[in-house]
C-alpha cells in the first residue's frame, strides 16, 4: 500500500525543462502536485541538488518557474520537492 500524500497529484503529461547547476535538461512529467514533481529523465543527479523547473501550467499560456531540490532518485528519473 502506498503511503498517503500531503498534496493531491494533478495530471500533467508534458515535456518539462529544468536546470541543475546552471545546466538545462529536458524530461517528462506525468503529474505534479503543490509539493513537487517526478521527472522522467536518463540524466544523473544527487539527492539534495537544487533544481529550477520551468513549465506551462494548464490554465495559463505563461511559463512558470518553480524552485526546489531533488529528494529521490529512481532508475526512471528524479523526484523534486518544491521550496
Amino acid at each position: 500500500m502506498e503511503p498517503s500524500r500531503k498534496h493531491r497529484r494533478t495530471s500533467y503529461g508534458a515535456d518539462v525543462v529544468f536546470t541543475v547547476k546552471g545546466i538545462q535538461y529536458h524530461g517528462f512529467s506525468r503529474d505534479l502536485s503543490a509539493g513537487g514533481v517526478f521527472i522522467e529523465t536518463d540524466e544523473h543527479f544527487a539527492v539534495g541538488q537544487k533544481i529550477t523547473l520551468t513549465i506551462q501550467l494548464c490554465h495559463t499560456k505563461r511559463l512558470s518557474q518553480f524552485h526546489g531540490r531533488v529528494v529521490r532518485i529512481t532508475e526512471d528519473g528524479i523526484a523534486a520537492e518544491f521550496s
